[in-house]
């Protein structure tokens, strides 16, 4: 559907040229020859449509376009994790409360009965469960943009392994995450080593998996809830956050950390990103190179121990997970022209403040 639409918006093809895409497009065989860099063999008389099409272009210079944009738009398939496709708009169509799924082979559809009502008009994942013979077919959600003329704040934001988020504020927010990392991390180290010692005996992993997917739903659960808080007591209109390094699971002995290799902060800042759009607030990153071991005070270098920030030059001390915010937001001010940020102890904040 996207490369439909570049040919139609094409002012640089003449109406032949459409007219040659858009078979090539609309023929399977062709398509693929096409991008093979292959002439056609087209059965009957789709061979000599093409043939007389062909004429009245530059044949050759439409598949090159032909093949780039694919190159373009279209992702290389990971062959390798096979757990489910995506199909267009125009490869599935509902009936008899399922949905038909198009093939490779012409005229031939696959039924999947449905278990709801829903019906949609985009492109569609199906992702699929072999061992418990179901698929799940997931579809993108439109949700409305909302704005608050009360989110005016600018907020430094620190993420953490054992307390979720910490404000410049002071303000924590999930400060359970470390102990449902740790519960979930624990439970993994233990079903693995219980698995790896009876493999041989074939144990199966239906039961591991749907544990593991109980246990991951009630974590992401307890994420969105402390991140949703966050925005509803910051009132953040700008919140910055520190630039993290790759993660590392695995030690220096070789051995993979579990509480480090659990860490969700991938799926921490893909959700507080989304719920930043679903707000009209804007997140920024900033350089986070030794942004926990500068004194948020004065800028010399300092030192933590047992999570508390002490700066040898001026003698500041505080959380330390409250100084890297602040540094977030020092450094954030540099990046962005500098504005007046609503003071930190007005009736908004109700977040529980480090100690």
């Amino acid at each position: 559907m996207k490369i439909f639409g570049l040919v139609s918006r094409n002012g640089n093809f003449s109406a032949e040229d459409r007219h040659y895409l858009r078979f090539l497009l609309k023929v399977p065989d062709a398509f693929s020859a096409a991008l093979n860099g292959m002439p056609p063999k087209l059965p009957g008389d789709f061979q000599e449509r093409h043939d007389r099409l062909a004429e009245k272009t530059d044949a050759e210079r439409l598949r090159r376009y032909l093949r780039r944009q694919v190159r373009k738009y279209h992702v290389k398939p990971h062959t390798e994790k096979a757990d489910g496709f995506s199909i267009a708009e125009r490869a599935y169509r509902y009936g008899n409360h399922g949905i038909y799924i198009s093939t490779k082979e012409k005229r031939k559809r696959i039924f999947v009965p449905l278990t709801d009502n829903n019906r949609y008009g985009c492109r569609l994942y199906v992702k699929l469960y072999p061992e418990e013979s179901r698929l799940e077919i997931k579809a993108p959600v439109q949700v409305t943009v909302k704005r608050h003329e009360d989110y005016r704040s600018r907020v430094g934001a620190a993420l953490g392994m054992t307390v979720m988020l910490t404000a410049d504020s002071g303000h924590r927010y999930g400060e359970e995450l470390g102990a449902y990392e740790e519960e979930y991390a624990g439970w993994v180290r233990e079903q693995t080593g219980r698995y790896s010692r009876n493999k041989e005996s074939n144990p199966g992993r239906k039961k591991y998996r749907a544990q593991k997917r109980r246990l991951e739903e009630r974590l992401h659960s307890y994420i969105n809830k402390e991140l949703n808080r966050f925005l509803r007591e910051e009132k953040p209109q700008v919140v910055y956050i520190a630039k993290l390094p790759k993660p590392q699971g695995w030690g220096r002995e070789g051995k993979f950390r579990y509480p480090a290799g659990m860490w969700q902060r991938g799926y921490i800042l893909g959700r507080l990103r989304q719920k930043c759009r679903e707000q009209s607030v804007t997140i920024t990153e900033v350089p986070g190179r030794g942004i926990g071991r500068e004194c948020s005070r004065c800028g010399a270098e300092g030192i933590r121990k047992n999570g508390v920030f002490i700066c040898g030059a001026c003698g500041y001390s505080t959380d330390g997970k409250t100084n890297t915010a602040r540094n977030v937001l020092r450094r954030g001010g540099d990046v962005d022209p500098p504005q007046k940020r609503e003071e930190f102890a007005g009736d908004g904040h109700k977040g529980k403040p480090a100690g």
